[in-house]
């Protein structure tokens, strides 16, 4: 298998299932990054998970050092393609190293410190910015409701490319 383990790390609990949804499908054990530290030898190939921060995959680097990671998940608000680009360049992902984008969701009572502080400025500006359109799509309307509210966008159908990769 290309990959032995999935290990991650997890601010509100979307890249947790998204970790948990994986390993239940693949047979493959899942660790946080403080536990795969201790317990994955260095060599061994490793899908890292976790969440997006001002558009670079939290905790890489510090995970980078001990493990070789092959593939990555980066789980944002709204993880897209598009933005996989810019996450790696900004993470400083190598060209080997697939990344896969999933949307995540938002819960602000689960954030902390200047994590919650920054999401309710950036939040303020996004929903100025989708309320602001005169024709808004289904997926804006979601995530206007998203942003006010709270949700989650994490489905087992997400990891579609993951799953295949992993086969």
């Amino acid at each position: 298998m290309k990959v032995q383990a999935i290990v991650y790390t997890s601010m509100t609990g979307y890249t947790a299932q998204y970790a948990t949804l994986l390993s239940k499908k693949t047979g493959l054990p899942v660790y946080t990054l403080q536990e795969a530290v201790k317990k994955i030898p260095p060599k061994m190939p490793v899908l890292f998970m976790s969440w997006l921060m001002a558009g670079t995959l939290v905790d890489y680097k510090k995970a980078k050092k001990s493990m070789n990671i092959v593939a990555c998940c980066a789980v944002g608000l709204n993880a897209t393609g598009e933005q996989a680009q810019a996450t790696r360049k900004n993470t400083g992902i190598a060209d080997s190293v697939l990344l896969f984008p999933l949307p995540g969701g938002y819960n602000p009572n689960k954030l902390k410190g200047p994590y919650k502080w920054a999401m309710k400025m950036v939040t303020g500006i996004l929903i100025k910015k989708i309320s602001a359109k005169e024709d808004k799509s289904e997926e804006d309307e979601s995530m206007l409701y998203t942003l006010q509210h709270g949700g989650s966008f994490v489905h087992e159908e997400n990891l579609t490319a993951v799953l295949s990769y992993l086969a």
